[in-house]
């Protein structure tokens, strides 16, 4: 399994929607169930530390950091197919661009 089928695996699997940062540093989201605690914060992490305002908005930008992930995932996928369809060779920067996103996705 691949770092980029965890991640979409986990993205899936997890809280979904927007993350958000409450003022005691807990992570979490607006409830949309239909019961009682509809429009409620709902926590699903606590922060602490002496960074935890840093911590928490890196915790809190998870579900955009995967966003992020995946879609240069694809790019790089579609930029190997029209490379190797239409037999034109790629600029040295993005052959070391792709060798890095490569690297850091082991």
């Amino acid at each position: 399994m691949t770092i980029f089928n965890e991640i979409e695996r986990d993205a899936k699997a997890g809280t979904q929607g927007k993350w958000l940062i409450s003022d005691k540093w807990e992570i979490g989201y607006t409830s949309k169930f239909e019961d009682q605690s509809y429009g409620m914060f709902l926590p699903i992490g606590d922060v602490f530390g002496e960074n935890r305002e840093h911590d928490a908005r890196r915790i809190a930008n998870v579900p955009r950091y995967e966003r992020a992930i995946m879609a240069a995932s694809a790019l790089e996928h579609e930029v190997v197919i029209e490379s190797d369809h239409h037999g034109f060779g790629m600029s040295n920067a993005l052959t070391a661009a792709l060798a890095a996103f490569r690297e850091a996705s082991q």
